[in-house]
């Protein structure tokens, strides 16, 4: 072999191991995140129904984005309200004025300019009653010096009393402050709103809890039954080998263990899915939905002490219609596109107004200079002229009124929309809970049947396995009833879950999954997993 082979020879050697190197450190490295990866799964099995309940309500953006439209509405409320505040204006001016005199002014008076200095205060207070009617009382006060001569001031007070009353448009409350009633009105179905999505969140979550739960207990019941063919297998071996059984039947338990394992990846799958579905309901950050803990809590079994106390169909029906919040919310809305309706009827009136003013103006006069507030003050005081008054009648009378008369019609129709969405949603809601009932008791018998099933089938496995023993069964119906087994138990998983799904989608439809107090949003374990009760 040459030099230039052996070099080369060298390179490709050090290459080679350079490579390996790398994938051992990277192989390590991976089995040590899968490692990190299995701990962290096993160190969060323990999460509880309220607490995922917890973390959805402070989490779920749904809720957080019904809470911002509180917000949204209370602000438009409070907006609407301003329109009925008090206003206080006040204006100061201290002016003072230089005016040349003519030639023959400047003679008689051995000046050559008037000088003058004007100094005013006004205050008016403006305010609009919901009724319509308008109150503006103003005080206005000035001061006029003449600084030429240093000799004479004036001081003049206007005081006025303005009101303005509607006589046909914009009279009354319904008529001038239906914008604010209806803004209130929709600020408190807001609230039902959030209250109701917080329901739909809660849930969600809850049911998602439970699939999370089965997911885990159908994987459970795969392991098992793995378990189970593995040693199945293992035994016939032993007896194939000492020539008890024929060695056919290794061919059919390997196959039977290989399906075994599929299912049990199939299901492993399952619960990995019901995981990040759960992490959604709850509202998690995306960065903490891969590491969502496991449940800790089991599958509900049935109460009959609970189960008796369904009220009658009536009943469910009649706590649905008074606690659902989505229908208290709609009735609500209903009210508020009512408000609007009445009060855009009454402004299809032409604007009559009705205007009184009632004032008087006070003068004094000084020959001394003085500028305090005595001066203001003492032409107050001084009413040495009689009232002034003033009364006037204004009509504004729209020929086509158009705007006024779209305005209406389009409020009517909401308002009309309004009517059939409640009416609609209330014939849902009685369905639905007659349904949810129905549901109870059905998946409550469903499961007694289902772990009755579970329950003979085991009985059998055992015998079977006895008669294959005893050489009056073959392995085909030794694995035929295990398979039975599996798919019993997977029923009464199913059946379990149907159940608790059952529980608190029955308390959804009555609305009793949240207290109806709106301020201070509340759940326990009862709400989720009981049944409602008529008190």
């Amino acid at each position: 072999m040459t030099k230039k082979s052996e070099s080369i020879l060298l390179q490709l050697r050090i290459i080679i191991a350079i490579i390996l190197s790398i994938c051992i450190f990277q192989c390590r490295s991976f089995a040590d995140e899968n490692k990190n990866i299995v701990a962290l799964s096993d160190y969060l099995k323990n999460l509880r129904l309220l607490e995922a309940v917890q973390q959805t309500i402070a989490k779920q953006p749904d809720i957080l984005l019904d809470e911002w439209q509180v917000k949204v509405n209370e602000g438009l409320w409070q907006i609407q309200r301003g329109t009925f505040n008090t206003t206080v204006s006040a204006t100061a001016s201290d002016v003072l004025t230089h005016t040349p005199l003519t030639r023959s002014a400047r003679a008689s008076n051995s000046t050559s300019e008037s000088v003058s200095r004007v100094t005013g205060y006004t205050v008016d207070i403006s305010k609009e009653f919901r009724s319509g009617v308008e109150l503006t009382p103003d005080i206005t006060m000035s001061s006029t010096e003449d600084l030429a001569t240093n000799v004479h001031t004036t001081n003049f007070a206007t005081v006025t009393f303005a009101i303005k009353i509607p006589l046909l448009r914009e009279r009354g409350r319904a008529a001038n402050a239906a914008d604010e009633t209806s803004a209130k009105i929709l600020t408190e179905s807001s609230r039902y709103d959030l209250n109701y999505t917080t329901s739909q969140s809660i849930l969600t979550t809850v049911n998602e809890y439970w699939n999370t739960v089965a997911a885990m207990d159908n994987l459970e019941i795969a392991e098992k039954a793995e378990s189970r063919a593995k040693y199945m297998l293992e035994q016939t071996k032993i007896l194939v080998d000492a020539g008890e059984q024929p060695a056919s039947d290794i061919n059919k338990l390997a196959a039977n263990l290989h399906g075994k394992t599929s299912s049990r990846i199939n299901k492993t799958q399952e619960l990995f899915e019901a995981r990040q579905t759960l992490g959604l309901a709850m509202g998690l950050r995306f960065d903490e939905i891969v590491a969502t803990p496991l449940p800790s809590e089991p599958l509900l079994d049935v109460d009959d002490a609970d189960l008796n106390k369904i009220p009658i169909a009536q009943g469910l029906i009649d706590i649905g219609l008074e606690r659902r919040a989505d229908l208290i919310a709609l009735k609500k809305e209903q009210e508020s596109t009512n408000v609007l309706m009445v009060g855009a009827q009454k402004n299809l009136k032409p604007q009559l107004d009705f205007d009184l003013d009632v004032g008087y103006i006070g003068l004094t006069e000084d020959v001394r200079r003085q500028r305090n507030t005595r001066q203001y003050a003492s032409a107050i005081n001084s009413r040495e002229a009689g009232l002034n008054f003033t009364a006037m009648f204004s009509l504004e009378w729209p020929v086509m009124n158009d705007f006024r008369r779209g305005t209406y019609l389009r409020r009517r129709a909401l308002n009309e929309r309004a009517i059939i969405d409640t009416n609609n949603l209330t014939r849902q809601i009685v369905s639905n809970i007659v349904v949810a009932m129905s549901d109870v008791i059905q998946s409550a018998a469903e499961l007694k049947k289902a772990h009755e099933s579970v329950l003979v089938y085991q009985t059998a496995v055992q015998k079977e396995r006895l008669k294959l023993k005893l050489g009056e069964s073959t392995i085909i119906d030794l694995i035929d009833v295990d398979d039975r087994l599996t798919t019993a138990m997977e029923t009464e998983v199913s059946a379990r879950l149907s159940y608790a799904k059952a529980l608190v989608q029955l308390r959804f439809e009555t609305g009793t999954i949240l207290s109806p107090d709106l301020k201070n949003i509340s759940v326990s374990m009862k709400e989720l997993t009981t049944v409602p009760s008529a008190n």
